[in-house]
């Protein structure tokens, strides 16, 4: 019975891996040829952007110089903005505490006129 097996398995060809076709080579081929090509046009662009702008240090500290001065002034106006808003809610208060006074006052004018009658 073993021989029977063994002799089965032998005529059979076995094929251990496929062989890529020619087509599928070239569009792998191309594929990485593009990502290559646009890889280094990255990097060129980079460079170029990098070496523009070491030139242009003195005008990047003019810039933030006054970037900072705009920011110094930008916080002075917020804390003068809150400021005015901290009194002018404490104003408001003072104007309810005298409105609830004189509706208090009224109040008790109306009872009164109405109580002598």
């Amino acid at each position: 019975m073993k021989s029977i097996v063994a002799r089965d398995l032998s005529r059979v060809a076995f094929e251990l891996s496929r062989q890529p076709s020619g087509r599928s080579r070239l569009v792998r081929g191309l594929f990485v040829a593009g990502v290559l090509a646009a890889v280094a046009g990255l990097g060129y662009h980079l460079g170029g952007v990098q070496a523009a702008t070491a030139g242009d240090t003195a005008s990047w500290t003019t810039i933030l110089s006054s970037r900072k001065h705009d920011l110094d002034q930008a916080q002075m106006m917020l804390s003068v903005s809150q400021a005015r808003g901290q009194e002018l809610e404490r104003q408001i208060d003072i104007l309810n505490q005298r409105l609830n006074a004189c509706r208090e006052e009224l109040t008790f004018f109306r009872e009164a006129r109405t109580s002598k009658r």
